[in-house]
């Protein structure tokens, strides 16, 4: 499984940064663990295609990218934990992160889970973000600077999985406030916002002129 190998790839490259042994069945143990919660077929959106989506960007910009294995992890652990609409699905996925690479290394499981936790975005005010939060906030929101046609699957598979209908009046509100904050300042580091803003934008203000003239729905 191609999601596997470079699982193994990155653990490995994690313990040799930092002289770390890996318990032996260690990494094939965790993610299976991974994969049980990523391929839950009540997961439409935050599954293993979100978290691919992650990795594929840290790939692709990883020259651009401080504390390349912290993020690479947090990507890897930090919707383990998802119920629809709970409020403690990163705090929960952090604790999990925590118990999980706590046996192997203490100060960088701290640090992992302080980034899974914060994820939730209502933790940490923006302005105290460091380089790597705000980096890895950029590659979780990246579904905005998408195409649109997969920009537009992505919304809706967000919608199947919490049991809404995009034609639902309340979310459809909710959604436009959401747009029209975000179209303000949605990639916070420099790196992303100047190479993907334009495209995000784009796709927000196409997203509010469409709530706006086929639902007619106003703020």
């Amino acid at each position: 499984m191609e999601l596997e190998k470079l699982w193994k790839q990155h653990v490995l490259e994690w313990s040799a940064s930092l002289s770390i042994p890996i318990p032996e069945g260690w990494t094939q143990k965790v993610f299976g663990v991974l994969d049980s919660h990523y391929s839950d077929k009540c997961r439409d959106y935050h599954n293993w295609n979100h978290i691919k989506d992650c990795l594929n960007l840290i790939q692709k910009h990883e020259k651009h990218i401080d504390n390349l294995h912290l993020i690479r992890f947090t990507a890897w652990f930090h919707d383990i934990i998802y119920v629809p609409g709970a409020k403690d699905n990163e705090s929960k996925s952090a604790t999990f992160a925590g118990q999980l690479m706590g046996k192997l290394d203490t100060l960088f499981a701290r640090n992992l889970v302080e980034m899974v936790k914060w994820t939730d975005y209502t933790t940490v005010d923006v302005k105290n973000y460091s380089l790597t939060m705000r980096l890895f906030h950029d590659i979780d929101h990246f579904s905005f600077a998408k195409n649109w046609r997969e920009y537009k699957v992505d919304s809706l598979l967000v919608l199947k999985e919490l049991g809404l209908m995009e034609y639902d009046p309340h979310y459809l509100q909710g959604r436009l406030t959401y747009l029209k904050n975000l179209k303000n300042k949605l990639f916070l580091s420099t790196y992303f916002d100047q190479k993907y803003s334009i495209r995000a934008t784009t796709n927000i203000e196409r997203s509010i002129k469409e709530i706006q003239d086929i639902y007619g729905i106003c703020s």
